[in-house]
């Protein structure tokens, strides 16, 4: 799956009419570096020239305005030139109500704003599930060592493991 599907792009240009109106649109999806800081969150999209997206940036710095489709869907991100992605967990909300929650340091959960101090406890949880995912990525891990595949097979371990490549990466980066 890319990052722009045809729903995504759809509900973009459905808010296109509405231009830079905050108020008047909701953050459609979430684009991310799972390697470190950067997040891209699509708010419309011109339909007679779909590559570029207006959005809300952040990369360590807020800032609301048109990126290229194109530049999203060809970043190769270091250390091992892997591309963006697409938050699967992003739930629409409201894009004014979000971008003055950015700016008071309060971070996206589960659809709200909250607090950051809030979300701690839920940080520290981890589930049976996520022990089972991160069992089946240290065995991944230690064959794929045994066998010489490490980088190379990645992206296809994290299909195989139905798990992110961003839960792979800390640990093979022991």
């Amino acid at each position: 799956m890319g990052l722009f599907t045809e729903e995504i792009e759809k509900k973009l240009q459905d808010q296109y009419r509405f231009g830079n109106e905050l108020d008047q649109q909701v953050v459609v999806a979430r684009i991310y570096n799972p390697y470190g800081e950067g997040s891209w969150y699509l708010l419309n999209q011109d339909p007679n020239d779909t590559n570029y997206v207006w959005a809300i940036v952040d990369m360590g710095k807020l800032k609301v305005g048109q990126v290229s489709k194109s530049e999203l869907e060809s970043t190769k991100v270091f250390p091992f030139g892997l591309p963006l992605e697409l938050d699967k967990n992003f739930a629409e909300i409201d894009a004014y109500d979000f971008l003055r929650g950015l700016k008071q340091g309060k971070v996206y959960v589960k659809g709200e704003m909250r607090d950051k101090n809030s979300i701690l406890p839920e940080r520290m949880i981890v589930s049976d599930n996520d022990k089972q995912k991160t069992e089946k990525i240290k065995k991944w891990v230690k064959t794929s060592m045994i066998n010489g595949d490490r980088v190379e097979n990645i992206r296809e371990a994290s299909k195989r493991l139905k798990v992110s490549v961003s839960d792979i990466l800390p640990h093979i980066q022991k």
